[in-house]
């Protein structure tokens, strides 16, 4: 994990997740099973993305010696074609006002050129976790906070 950091220099706050934590699928380097296009909506997506779609499970741990909880959030994607999966990274922060929430940013790195094919892409975490949180948010971040999207659910609790 790296340090802490804040909207202003265009990172996501909080910290990063390591890869060992996330799933993809397809899997990086695959090419997409399914693309969206939106040919009739007269102009190509470019200013903001798609909300993710989510899901988020809280298991506890009853291992002697481990940390209490696992959280399994699901979230399905929507990335502009042309943007490979190898180009994500996900960073986590508890939130800094609700402290029962979890924030997790998906960046892609770079704002995308106009599309109107979006591919979707099934994008799993499952994260140790020492607090018990009632709500995930999960942000599709692109570079510029004021266009980052993001979904707010509740975690349900799982065995």
């Amino acid at each position: 994990m790296t340090k802490n950091r804040s909207c202003n220099d265009k990172i996501p706050p909080g910290v990063i997740i390591s890869n060992s934590f996330i799933e993809f699928e397809p899997k990086k380097n695959q090419e997409p099973k399914q693309t969206l296009s939106f040919y009739n909506l007269g102009t190509p997506f470019n200013d903001k993305p798609l909300p993710p779609l989510v899901r988020a499970k809280l298991i506890t741990n009853n291992q002697e010696d481990a940390v209490p909880y696992v959280i399994k959030v699901y979230n399905i994607i929507f990335l502009y074609d042309g943007i490979s999966t190898e180009k994500i990274s996900v960073y986590l922060q508890q939130d800094p006002i609700i402290p029962s929430m979890l924030n997790f940013y998906i960046s892609y790195g770079r704002t995308p050129e106009p599309t109107t094919i979006l591919n979707p892409v099934a994008m799993n975490f499952t994260i140790p976790t020492f607090i018990k949180p009632s709500m995930v948010k999960v942000f599709l971040w692109n570079k510029d906070p004021e266009t980052s999207r993001g979904t707010v659910t509740s975690v349900k609790q799982g065995v």
